[in-house]
């Protein structure tokens, strides 16, 4: 009789569970490697977790919702740091009008970047990998409007 041997796993390469998730990942590799001595953050809410234990536990530690998912601490007068809610390209968020689509999410995103936007942080929504580039940009060398081009005020 043949003994049986287990096929060995194989190994997961992650690359980003949706379009969003790999082009925000590709915009902060862009930033690290373009501007190293930048000092920038990700927030990892919006990665898809296959365990929902994970989302539970940030739920608990995270009491508000809509925080922006890339955060530039850097100064640039009058700004404290940049803060980028970043939407995949070809993300329908504005309306013909110019206004914000008016779904829940958007709107307690929008809240909160409006009280962010009050403490003297530059807060808005970049869609495109492209417009996040030009966004970081225009921020870092304090372009602002140039910024006003690639960043969405929810405001």
């Amino acid at each position: 009789m043949k003994r049986y041997t287990p096929k060995k796993p194989r190994k997961k390469s992650f690359t980003g569970g949706n379009k969003e998730d790999r082009e925000q990942g590709q915009l902060m590799a862009w930033i690290k490697s373009r501007y190293p001595e930048v000092l920038c953050t990700t927030d990892l809410a919006g990665l898809y977790v296959q365990p929902r234990t994970a989302a539970k536990l940030y739920a608990q530690r995270q009491p508000r919702k809509g925080w922006p998912d890339i955060t530039i601490y850097e100064p640039r007068e009058p700004y404290a740091l940049l803060m980028i809610e970043f939407k995949a390209t070809g993300a329908d968020i504005v309306k013909q009008d110019g206004t914000l689509r008016q779904t829940q999410h958007l709107k307690e995103q929008a809240k909160l970047h409006k009280e962010l936007s009050k403490r003297g942080y530059c807060v808005g929504f970049v869609v495109g990998l492209e417009n996040g580039k030009r966004a970081v940009e225009a921020y870092l060398n304090a372009d602002f409007k140039t910024l006003e081009t690639y960043i969405i005020n929810g405001n």
